[in-house]
């Protein structure tokens, strides 16, 4: 209620060093351009949130002379004989229309479409389309270490890597906190191997000499030892695993589902808009 306040009596004095004796009648009334009144309230909800005396006149005074520039430039655009009024009326029309009728469909899907979905429906749409879920790359879950030649208990890396269970998982992190410059430890998640080779020896590597199911690859340059380390992997080109496309999967169902209800919606309000004598073909 004070900014409020602090506000209108800021817009008031400006109002009243700024207009001409007519405009400051109102004393709503901020500024005026040609036939047109700019209001307090609206340049306060235009200010928005609270601000200090000072900055509250600057930013009222800034949004007053926007407002009076845009009134100008408006005006010109009204006077001006080649453009054409009725074409950006029918543009405005048209774009009022797209507005209100996609406000409607996003508060439709927002209250009727339901974003659970079944295991059911996930897995018999990755059974159905088994051509949408071709990989386009080498993938794998495991682990990867880089580190230098040189650091310490070298063959724990090769143990700890290979290891299984929690505590394993748990020694191995522990290791390559201490000595590993790069780290990836993904059992559950799959991994490009294209990603995780490249700038190392194994980039350009044939992928079927590495991805191999448990088995450790090992290569060096003259500075790193490079471990990796596969549990699972699918080649280029076959079909992907189902829980590497899931989130793929579950988007396109969700975008069908909101398709089949606005397709739906719309069919019911044209069929009671005919009955209702709503509409008609007149010709």
């Amino acid at each position: 209620m004070k900014h409020s306040l602090l506000i209108h009596l800021l817009l008031l004095a400006f109002a009243i060093t700024s207009c001409d004796g007519d405009a400051t009648k109102n004393k709503n009334v901020v500024a005026r351009a040609y036939d047109k009144t700019l209001s307090t309230k609206e340049v306060e909800k235009a200010i928005g949130h609270p601000f200090s005396a000072q900055d509250s006149t600057n930013k009222a005074k800034q949004y007053v002379d926007r407002w009076l520039r845009r009134q100008v430039m408006l005006h010109k655009a009204e006077q001006h004989k080649d453009i054409n009024e009725e074409e950006i009326n029918r543009q405005l029309e048209e774009h009022r229309e797209q507005l209100l009728t996609f406000e409607l469909k996003r508060r439709l899907i927002e209250q009727e479409l339901s974003k659970e979905l079944t295991e059911n429906e996930i897995t018999d749409y990755y059974d159905e389309h088994p051509t949408q879920f071709i990989l386009k790359d080498d993938i794998f879950k495991g682990r990867f270490l880089k580190i230098r030649n040189e650091a310490p208990k070298a063959d724990l890396a090769e143990e700890y890597i290979q290891s299984e269970g929690e505590q394993g998982v748990s020694d191995l992190r522990s290791y390559a906190t201490r000595f590993a410059e790069q780290t990836i430890i993904s059992d559950s998640a799959w991994v490009k191997l294209d990603d995780v080779a490249e700038n190392t020896p194994f980039q350009g590597v044939n992928p079927g000499m590495v991805l191999q199911s448990n088995e450790l690859s090992r290569r060096e340059d003259s500075t790193y030892t490079y471990y990796l380390y596969v549990t699972e992997y699918a080649r280029k080109n076959s079909q992907s695993p189902l829980d590497f496309c899931r989130q793929g999967i579950a988007n396109a169902l969700l975008n069908i589902k909101k398709k089949e209800l606005l397709r739906t919606f719309e069919n019911e309000a044209y069929q009671k808009a005919l009955m209702d004598n709503n509409i008609e073909i007149l010709r």
